[in-house]
């Protein structure tokens, strides 16, 4: 059939990292139909995008070199957090992985799940090594509780339809623009208090459905753009920890709120430090205040000029601001010899052009050439 595809995904973990019980409580989740199980794979068929997925999952924790033939598009790392040993038997693991699946490995997927039943104590320093673990192989990583059927259904679902988009992306130059899929990763940051999931689901029309990561393709200018939206730790240490290079960073702050403001320059440095090829955005969340009441959007404003970034002033309730903020990022992103500004109701489209500090230059042509840098005068 055109629109059946074969998929296969390897579990890989110590064997009391419960491996099983993740593809059990996947098996039984009442997402997925014509389900075949045994000691230690399933297969299954799940309908993403009108097309049906053959979906055939094996777990192993040693003794790669039997599944040489199989041709993963994923590999899922399992550790159980309750048993921190079983997250230190990865590296092994992941070193045998590349010795049998040594061109394979590089292209696949990559993911890093830590399940537990609820009661787990972390070890210590065990974020970081986990974060670093997850970076060194580029896996999105996750925490779930192993009976967690909907999370953990979520994050099959997930990891499917990026590998769809990885297709896409192998196929690129068949392909048609209209047929393309560009991504767009957006990572929300802001002191603990800020509504960074609620502006993310204004934009996605649902809630987040992956914890706090959420997806939604659209089109602009007859581009279909994928954005990728993840909401971060509001502890600002964990940011390194954060295993993918977003495209935007969006700093955010509650407009009631003015200790979230000034939060914000070390958020900003934080970001810069671990992405610094990422482009800046500054949100003021209005949705309970106004610009009367509460802090003047014209801080947030000279802020953003200062860092070189657009600056949005939003509501979630009325959605005011909220497509702007995605597609205009979008634009900056797909188009980068273009600077967004928004300011109010205004959009100004400029061409990047290093600043020169020249004396004789007249105040118009003195504003010109700041807009033309992002920047402006106030």
């Amino acid at each position: 059939m055109k629109n059946t595809k074969e998929m296969s995904f390897l579990l890989v973990g110590d064997k009391n990292a419960r491996n099983m019980q993740l593809i059990n409580t996947f098996f039984n989740s009442g997402e997925i139909s014509k389900k075949e199980m045994n000691a230690s794979s399933c297969t299954t068929e799940i309908k993403i995008q009108e097309r049906i997925i053959k979906l055939y999952i094996q777990s192993v924790s040693s003794k790669l070199k039997a599944y040489k033939k199989m041709t993963p598009s994923a590999f899922i790392f399992i550790y159980d957090l309750d048993n921190f040993k079983t997250f230190e038997a990865l590296s092994k693991l992941r070193e045998e992985v590349e010795k049998v699946f040594p061109t394979i490995f590089p292209k696949a997927k990559k993911v890093l799940i830590g399940n537990h039943l609820g009661y787990f104590s972390p070890a210590k320093d065990s974020d970081e090594k986990i974060g670093n673990f997850a970076k060194r192989i580029k896996a999105k990583s996750y925490k779930v509780n192993a009976n967690n059927g909907k999370k953990i259904n979520n994050i099959f679902i997930e990891t499917v339809e990026d590998v769809l988009g990885m297709d896409k992306e192998d196929n690129i130059e068949n392909s048609s623009e209209s047929d393309k899929i560009h991504e767009v990763t957006m990572l929300f940051v802001g002191a603990e208090g800020v509504r960074k999931l609620e502006i993310m689901k204004a934009f996605l029309d649902s809630d987040i459905e992956y914890g706090m990561y959420g997806s939604k393709t659209v089109q602009i200018n007859n581009k279909n753009v994928k954005f990728n939206l993840h909401d971060s730790d509001s502890n600002i240490e964990n940011l390194k920890f954060i295993p993918f290079e977003p495209d935007v960073v969006v700093l955010v702050y509650d407009a009631n709120n003015i200790s979230t403001y000034s939060a914000l320059n070390n958020w900003c440095t934080m970001a810069c430090d671990y992405f610094p090829h990422a482009l800046l955005t500054v949100v003021g969340d209005y949705t309970y205040s106004t610009p009367e009441n509460g802090i003047n959007p014209r801080l947030g404003e000279r802020y953003a000029d200062g860092i070189y970034a657009t600056f949005y002033c939003i509501n979630t309730e009325t959605k005011e601001n909220i497509e702007d903020l995605f597609k205009d990022n979008a634009e900056r992103v797909l188009n980068p010899s273009k600077v967004i500004i928004r300011r109010g109701q205004n959009i100004i489209f400029q061409t990047g052009k290093k600043k020169e500090n020249e004396s004789g230059v007249n105040k118009s042509e003195e504003k010109q050439e700041d807009a033309n840098n992002c920047c402006l005068i106030i």
